[in-house]
């Protein structure tokens, strides 16, 4: 019937379809990037979310276009979300350009710069100090002086005796003041303290370096170890006493107040001199004697038991 194809015949492929644009409209979009990176950060990620003033569209996104790859000037199809994974140290830049359904693109692509830094805190430096003599050897005393040097980078700081590996940056025992003192573990011996520190990015240093003080909190004992016969016919006497490592000595003969080492002379600083294995005393009168010797260790304790020798 009229111009009817046979059953048995294939139909003509249909006429090509035109685009369709939107009549009139020249204007490209703006785009917004809504979220991004913090411009200072040590995440190696990056997540951007962005929109354009069209609601329909698409989007090209470049990040670092010197070491981009793919499309002209890295120029890439993307979506908001997208993420880059894997950034090194340095600074960053992500721009993005919306692209309408009209064809008409951004030509002022929205931009962020951001910068990331992984390296380490430096690693800090620390001392132990006596609080009486200033030495950083030996203590008598819990509490000592901590002197932490080399820590420019840090805002905060941790010092312990049992952190020994790397803390998290969010680990509770960070302080973000500066300590000047340290709380030593109870018991005597040798103490072995790490000091870690935070910059303000959240790198912790990559060693904690360690300081070390002995903690001597016991008096030190002193033997008399040779002394005179009592009684004898000698006017001189000779002492050959002992104590603990590196300990000093002070001696006293026959105090102000007789050997009964009572009263004020008896007690006093006075009668005390400085002395050393072996003292000896010449010229002696007749009658009775008594020698006193006390010593003093490294870490600044005491003997308040001298030991004596009457003869």
């Amino acid at each position: 019937i009229g111009n009817s194809i046979p059953s048995d015949q294939p139909l003509p492929p249909p006429k090509p379809t035109a685009p369709i644009f939107i009549a009139g409209d020249s204007t490209p979009p703006d785009t917004i990037i809504k979220t991004g990176p913090a411009n200072f950060t040590n995440l190696t990620s990056a997540s951007f979310s962005f929109s354009s003033t069209e609601d329909d569209g698409s989007f090209l996104c470049q990040i670092d276009p010197s070491t981009s790859s793919g499309q002209a000037d890295g120029w890439q199809s993307c979506i908001s979300g997208v993420t880059y994974a894997g950034l090194a140290d340095g600074v960053h830049i992500f721009k993005v350009k919306a692209k309408d359904n009209s064809g008409n693109v951004d030509q002022t692509p929205a931009a962020a710069t951001w910068t990331v830094d992984t390296t380490p805190s430096g690693n800090a430096l620390l001392n132990l100090i006596d609080t009486d003599s200033g030495s950083n050897n030996y203590t008598n005393s819990q509490t000592v002086n901590a002197e932490i040097t080399n820590d420019i980078d840090a805002v905060a700081w941790l010092v312990s005796e049992t952190q020994s590996t790397k803390p998290t940056a969010a680990d509770a025992a960070w302080l973000t003041v500066k300590p000047t003192s340290f709380q030593l573990s109870a018991g005597d011996g040798n103490k072995k303290v790490y000091v870690w520190t935070k910059d303000s990015l959240g790198n912790v240093s990559a060693e904690g370096l360690s300081a070390q003080i002995a903690l001597d909190m016991s008096a030190p004992v002193v033997v008399i170890n040779t002394k005179p016969t009592n009684p004898t016919n000698l006017a001189a006497a000779q002492f050959e006493f002992s104590s603990e490592t590196g300990s000093t000595f002070s001696c006293r003969l026959d105090p102000a107040d007789g050997p009964a080492d009572g009263g004020t002379g008896g007690t006093g600083a006075a009668d005390w001199q400085t002395c050393s294995s072996p003292q000896t005393y010449a010229g002696l009168a007749d009658g009775v004697h008594i020698f006193k010797v006390k010593a003093k260790d490294n870490s600044g304790n005491v003997d308040q038991t001298p030991a004596a020798a009457t003869w």
